[in-house]
């Protein structure tokens, strides 16, 4: 059902409020914010522009990915059909629970007293990559405000909550990329490094959200372990305290494996 997988987002980073951080909002941003999240209600009208509706201000969500998406063309229209790796993990959680469940049902019908039975399943993640994301990024943020432009209600603030549910990128920064020869610089300065994306060190991407503080006020960014909150005014003073680049690259590509064990106990009649 429309509406679940963004009622579900913004639950999360109010559940999170320990693990929001912050970037270039004062004492007053913060408040709003939090005035904001409390009082945000689903949109009456499911199908329309913005998704949540604040006593102060709109929320609007949508979703990025790093794997690579899946377009379809056709001689009228190109069809964005989402990212490869939602679509091919959605086959897989279907296939994986119907196993669990034949299981399930299996050691039921034909109970193993004395050997545990097992079945396992394995989903091999698209390859993911930073490319990736600033095309999904872009594409989802000027289709948003593409709706803000066109929406007739109250629209400041406006903020636009994004999420990222992935783990297929990891960052560093690039302290020492510039080196002409080897030399050592022990602890002089500490190279920031991340196991996950964050937006707030995305240098090309901060640059690109800068150039619609006329439209969007604030950007709540959700990924798998935090929130980061960044008020697109104040951009340029975050990226004076990014003094490197970060490089953002994909981990290894990885696999999840899920297994399912079960043995029958007998039951001692009274």
């Amino acid at each position: 059902m429309r509406g679940e997988n963004e009622k579900k987002c913004l639950d999360m980073v109010i559940n999170r409020a320990n693990r929001i951080r912050y970037y270039g909002l004062a004492r007053e941003d913060v408040d709003l914010i939090e005035s904001m999240l409390n009082t945000a209600a689903p949109n009456p009208e499911s199908s329309k522009f913005p998704d949540f509706l604040c006593a102060n201000g709109i929320i609007e969500h949508f979703q990025i990915t790093a794997s690579e998406r899946i377009v379809t063309s056709t001689s009228s229209k190109t069809i964005d059909r989402g990212s490869e790796q939602h679509k091919e993990l959605a086959k897989h959680r279907k296939k994986t629970d119907a196993l669990i469940e034949g299981f399930k049902e299996k050691m039921s019908g034909s109970p193993s007293f004395d050997e545990v039975k097992s079945v396992h399943s394995s989903f091999n993640q698209p390859q993911h990559s930073h490319a990736n994301l600033i095309e999904s990024f872009k594409t989802a943020w000027e289709k948003h405000i593409d709706s803000l432009h066109k929406y007739q209600g109250a629209k400041s603030p406006c903020v636009f909550l994004i999420e990222h549910s992935e783990y297929g990128l990891e960052m560093f920064e690039d302290v020492y990329g510039d080196l002409k020869e080897s030399l050592r610089f022990d602890d002089l300065r500490k190279q920031q490094r991340f196991d996950f994306y964050r937006l707030s060190r995305d240098k090309k991407l901060l640059e690109y959200m800068y150039g619609f503080t006329d439209d969007v006020d604030i950007v709540i960014f959700s990924y798998l372990y935090g929130c980061e909150v960044i008020k697109l005014k104040n951009i340029p003073e975050i990226l004076k305290r990014l003094p490197w680049d970060f490089r953002i690259e994909a981990k290894p590509q990885m696999f999840n494996i899920e297994s399912v064990y079960g043995i029958s106990a007998r039951c001692d009649d009274e």
